[in-house]
């Protein structure tokens, strides 16, 4: 699905919109959306009443506190909210618990910082640190 509009949960200032503005940035409209819990009724809404009409608008959210402990698998997860016996797709969560936790993965580092990644190795022992 190829999105014109992300709403994210948090406000202007949440890591979550200053990650996904810079990733993002020329690819698609990122905005904020408070918090997580109602969001898919507001994406359910602007699909419905077609405030956007030339836009395909979904949503991503934080799984904290969601009753989901499977490992990531790295693939996304959709978000469906089941309205009038229908799913309806309003967007995706995040694989791990929030945007935070891929912040410290050793693999997405050493791709974000290439050569200027530590050594992965020295990385993971540093998370693993316990002082």
């Amino acid at each position: 699905m190829s999105v014109n509009i992300l709403y994210c949960e948090g406000g202007k200032n949440s890591p979550d919109l200053r990650v996904l503005l810079n990733i993002l940035s020329g690819i698609c409209t990122v905005r904020p959306a408070g918090s997580k819990y109602g969001l898919d009724r507001q994406i359910i809404f602007i699909k419905q009443e077609n405030f956007l009409p030339s836009s395909i608008v979904a949503a991503l959210k934080d799984r904290d506190f969601d009753n989901d402990e499977s490992l990531p698998v790295n693939s996304p997860r959709n978000w469906l909210v089941r309205v009038h016996n229908q799913d309806i797709q309003v967007g995706w969560s995040w694989e791990r618990k929030e945007i935070e936790n891929y912040l410290i993965d050793p693999e997405v580092v050493s791709h974000a910082l290439g050569s200027k990644a530590p050594p992965i190795q020295d990385y993971r022992t540093a998370l693993h640190y316990q002082a």
